[in-house]
């Protein structure tokens, strides 16, 4: 018994010598277009998001309305970074992106802490709660359908020629 707690020690020693070695640097500028780009997505909708609750709390009350856009605008954030982390989760520039701007990510989230002094907050935050269950394993983004407008008779369905 005394060699294998023996053995077992002398294993964990090595595999903590191994984890404090030096790590290697990734250069998030050589980081892949579609990682890049995934990773900005996800950035812009967390500031659209954002500047979408400091709207809606200017007057310390969520209304009902307010709510559902918030709402809908996160989880269209959640969807975006769960296609992220199922893409790229064990990509090293992915990881490297995400600590580098790991502080641009909390300061959004640090100028919306007023709400929870809002009116409606609990709604609010009820109403994430409840969208992330839907989303949560979600990782295709909703088609946005695009209006478009019914074609005139009196346009040729041919180039007229002079």
């Amino acid at each position: 018994m005394k060699k294998l707690s023996s053995i077992i020690f002398i294993v964990l020693a090595a595999l903590f010598i191994v984890s404090c070695g030096p790590k290697e640097k990734v250069n998030t500028a050589d980081a892949p277009q579609d990682i890049k780009d995934g990773f900005a997505l996800s950035y812009q909708l967390s500031k659209e998001l954002t500047e979408l609750q400091l709207e809606s709390g200017a007057d310390m009350k969520l209304d009902e309305a307010e709510i559902e856009k918030i709402v809908e605008e996160f989880k269209y954030l959640a969807i975006v970074n769960n296609k992220n982390a199922a893409d790229f989760a064990s990509n090293k520039f992915f990881s490297a992106l995400r600590k580098e701007y790991k502080d641009s990510f909390d300061a959004l989230a640090d100028t919306v802490i007023f709400l929870k002094d809002c009116e409606g907050y609990d709604a609010l935050g009820q109403a994430i709660l409840d969208a992330s269950e839907l989303v949560r394993d979600s990782t295709v983004l909703p088609v946005i359908e695009e209006v478009i407008p019914e074609v005139s008779d009196s346009i040729p369905a041919e180039p007229i020629e002079e």
